[in-house]
């Protein structure tokens, strides 16, 4: 599934709102308004819920043919789900997120999802 999200003249203070069954990120800060040195925000879910400890990687863009990531920083959701980070410089992102859903989901229920975000920080 790709998502993109478009504003035109202006862009609403309203947040975008996932309604996407499982696993989501959500948006707490729209991702047409990120800025440099502001704090961005996001919440993994699942089934509707937060999911802490989940794993993150913000990596900055790479101009060479190199193989190796450029990892901007490493980040962990908190109790709720939130990923908080401020980006110090502006360019092009990816944020990375893979997530096992825990054991407790029964034989084929069980998933996998891995999931990547491309986003602009403007000044």
């Amino acid at each position: 599934m790709i998502e993109t999200f478009i504003s035109r003249r202006t862009v609403s203070d309203v947040s975008v709102k996932h309604v996407h069954e499982g696993f989501d990120v959500r948006f707490i800060s729209h991702p047409n308004t990120l800025k440099v040195n502001q704090p961005i925000q996001l919440q993994v879910v699942d089934s509707a819920q937060g999911v802490k400890d989940v794993k993150a990687s913000v990596l900055a863009q790479s101009y060479a043919f190199e193989r190796t990531d450029r990892v901007y920083q490493t980040l962990q959701s908190d109790d709720k789900g939130h990923l908080n980070f401020v980006i110090k410089d502006q360019g092009q992102y990816l944020l990375t997120v893979d997530y096992q859903q825990p054991f407790t989901a029964k034989g084929d229920q069980l998933k996998r999802y891995k999931y990547t975000l491309a986003f602009n920080v403007v000044e």
